[in-house]
């Protein structure tokens, strides 16, 4: 999974208003697709990790630093080099898309870190005062290594919201059908997790007016949840009104929300495929058990007139001289029963 636009944009608004002014004391990279920034603001101490993760694309607060590499690796020694000691000034989303600008300042040399959370693309970049690359944490162009190569804000595929030319026979249609793959593929601010809120909501009037009347619904009142079931942390949720039928946990902020769900994912979900393993390979057992079960019942069946079959050939042995040439029916006595019988 991968953050959408809009959890990011909640995101940012939090670190403006926590971070801003906080100073950069240390920077570390505790492993290939991490880095861990410590900040210093207020009279306490603030450790983000930013996972720029092809897999797992997120950000979110730890309460300590942890163990670290003993040595930093070639990206980590220089945004030491540009960010230690400066001060945040702003923490700023690209809008519609997976991506944020951390602003520095230092004296009078400013830098950016860019956070680019858009799963395969995802990467680090540490910028210039004029938004020159100065290094990566994924490699990128020969001309960007050696700094001649300058950030831009990537182009979105899809247009926004307000750009795209609106069919409304077309969203009439795709919404009574309830295809959500229709709007995702035009507009950006549309993602599967906000679509599947959205098709769950009651649509009344246009479609534009009731579209911006659920993002301004999301934007003034988020929910913060975490999801849970009989094994723990399902998911977050942001989205009010989100049927659910496990149980709710609900969190103060966003931050504390992500400070709980990412960092013990991977195990979360090594966990539930050993659940479903065990599962699948517990419904098979079931199954052969049932077609045992089934074969015994028709056995047993068999055996349950097994005595009867038995009485009537001793009944036809002792009584042969009554068994004619060619007849279908004999009439004999049962002896067993008292009762006459064929």
């Amino acid at each position: 999974m991968s953050l959408d636009w809009i959890e990011l944009e909640f995101l940012c608004a939090e670190l403006n208003q926590q971070l801003v002014g906080a100073k950069v004391q240390e920077l570390y990279q505790p492993s290939e697709t991490q880095v861990l920034l410590t900040l210093y603001n207020a009279g306490s101490r603030f450790f983000w990790i930013l996972q720029p993760d092809p897999e797992l694309p997120c950000l979110y607060p730890v309460n300590a630093k942890g163990k670290m590499p003993d040595s930093p690796s070639a990206f980590c020694f220089k945004l030491r080099k540009h960010l230690e000691g400066a001060r945040l000034s702003l923490v700023n989303p690209i809008a519609g898309d997976r991506i944020c600008r951390f602003e520095f300042e230092r004296g009078d040399e400013s830098s950016t870190l860019i956070v680019d959370l858009r799963s395969q693309l995802s990467n680090l970049y540490l910028l210039d005062d004029d938004d020159r690359i100065l290094s990566s944490l994924r490699n990128v162009s020969r001309d960007e290594k050696a700094g001649e190569g300058s950030w831009s804000v990537p182009k979105h595929p899809r247009p926004s919201l307000q750009e795209v030319s609106w069919n409304e026979l077309e969203v009439e249609e795709a919404w009574e059908n309830s295809d959500s793959s229709y709007f995702i593929s035009r507009a950006r601010e549309f993602t599967p997790r906000f679509m599947n809120w959205l098709m769950e909501q009651d649509k009344q009037g246009q479609f534009l007016e009731f579209i911006e009347e659920k993002f301004t619904q999301l934007r003034q009142n988020p929910v913060m949840e975490l999801l849970m079931d009989e094994l723990g942390i399902v998911d977050y949720n942001l989205f009010p009104g989100k049927p659910w039928e496990g149980k709710r946990i609900v969190k103060e902020s966003i931050s504390s929300l992500f400070a709980e769900y990412f960092p013990d994912f991977e195990n979360r979900r090594l966990l539930r495929k050993v659940k479903d393993r065990v599962a699948n390979a517990l419904e098979k057992e079931i199954g052969s058990l049932r077609v045992k079960s089934e074969k015994l019942l028709v056995r047993k069946s068999l055996y349950e007139t097994h005595s009867r079959v038995e009485q009537k050939a001793s009944l036809l042995s002792s009584q042969r001289e009554k068994m004619k040439a060619f007849s279908k029916t004999v009439t004999l006595v049962d002896y067993f029963n008292e009762e006459i019988g064929r």
